[in-house]
């Protein structure tokens, strides 16, 4: 985090050479904060790709589960419409003959768009977790060859347990 003094340097009367240099100092605060944010973007940039690079490989799986995720929340929508459709048939013509093919009609769809519910569920919850399994291992095997590589003062200078830790919470909620 970056520290700044906001004290504020008054420019005598008749001493132009103040001004100027508290408005150059202005100018050069507003270009290194200007500096910053594009620097801090850039790395936004960099961090969100090396992250989407990690389900590259899993893409039509990805786009499957936000699909069957779409279904899962579209059915849960459909389903009361669909029991209010037909409590205002009942409560509106009775059960006359022709009222109630239509609602054995939407009964069955009911019964339908239950089991496109529950298999998306599933298809969300089982794949979603192989494809967050398979990234956390990737993830974590790469994190390993890093570590591999790191020299032996890295570790005399750090705790082996803290970064072992921050490794496994980290690629587990990554996973997730």
């Amino acid at each position: 985090f970056m520290q700044i003094s906001f004290r504020r340097v008054r420019a005598r009367s008749g001493d132009a050479g103040n001004a100027s240099r508290t408005s150059t100092a202005r100018a050069t605060f507003a270009n290194t904060v200007s500096d910053e944010s594009v620097s801090g973007r850039h790395q936004r940039r960099i961090r969100a790709r090396k992250f989407l690079a990690y389900y590259r490989p899993h893409l039509p799986l990805l786009v499957a589960d936000l699909g069957c995720a779409v279904l899962v929340s579209a059915t849960a929508l459909a389903l009361p419409l669909c029991a209010n459709y037909i409590t205002r048939q009942v409560t509106a013509f009775g059960a006359n003959a022709a009222v109630l093919g239509q609602i054995y009609l939407i009964g069955a769809a009911m019964l339908g768009l239950l089991v496109l519910q529950v298999s998306s569920t599933f298809f969300v919850d089982y794949q979603g977790h192989m494809m967050g399994a398979r990234t956390e291992n990737q993830v974590r095997r790469e994190l390993f060859e890093h570590c591999q590589k790191l020299s032996f003062s890295f570790y005399d200078r750090n705790r082996v347990g803290q970064l072992m830790s921050r490794i496994t919470n980290d690629s587990l909620w990554l996973g997730e």
